[in-house]
């Protein structure tokens, strides 16, 4: 008995959709739990959260093309991300520094190192990586047009999943910093998505996270 290639590959999605939302602290804590039982000196893994990591990069290489690395092509829409970083990062920056939106508060090197590098990389490979990619493999191929063409699923999902994903992060409580977390991160997602298409690499979306997370790093850590 043979499966439908297309079914299978909505399975895969699926599943890898539902398991994103808690898949990061998931992975981390039961690695953290098990080197602090059976290996103190391998507890760091956990907490700087190499495991997720290499979690969502198998993950993004198992589903994606043979050249996953691959940096922007040469016809990429230049002028085009170059809006999408107007249309972010100045309001992102108006809204950190004059409206001061409330932040995070993160003083300890492994969520200074999460943020900066290893959970910014894992998420990217996650959302903009395995579950765009397979977005766009089982979901409708709609377009829709916003001065370029765009594939409307593909963005949609992985901007929605990333969203819902930061409730780990609140222990999935649903509080008034937990819904403007989830609000900021569905803009996020739908801003950087369509990098992921105007360019044919993950690393402008990898590259805007870092901007976007290193612009707010000083009032994370100053309080």
């Amino acid at each position: 008995m043979t499966t439908n290639p297309d079914l299978r590959r909505r399975i895969c999605f699926g599943v890898l959709a539902i398991l994103s939302l808690g898949l990061l602290s998931i992975v981390d804590n039961n690695a953290y739990t098990f080197a602090r039982a059976h290996a103190p000196a391998l507890e760091w893994i956990g907490r700087y959260r190499v495991t997720s990591l290499a979690t969502c990069l198998g993950l993004y290489l198992s589903t994606g093309p043979a050249r996953s690395y691959q940096f922007p092509v040469r016809n990429a829409q230049w002028r085009v991300v170059a809006l999408i970083a107007g249309f972010w990062f100045i309001p992102d920056l108006l809204m950190l520094y004059v409206a001061r939106v409330p932040v995070p508060v993160l003083r300890s090197t492994p969520d200074l190192t999460a943020f900066l590098l290893t959970g910014l990389l894992a998420e990217e490979l996650l959302f903009r990586g395995a579950i765009y990619q397979l977005a766009e493999r089982t979901l409708p191929c709609t377009f829709v047009s916003v001065g370029v063409r765009l594939p409307l699923w593909p963005i949609v999902a992985s901007a929605l999943f990333f969203s819902l994903a930061h409730l780990q992060y609140y222990g999935f409580a649903i509080t008034v910093p937990a819904l403007a977390q989830l609000s900021y991160t569905l803009i996020m997602g739908l801003m950087w998505g369509p990098l992921r298409f105007l360019t044919s690499s993950i690393w402008p979306a990898i590259a805007f996270h870092l901007i976007t997370n290193a612009i707010a790093l000083p009032r994370i850590i100053g309080g």
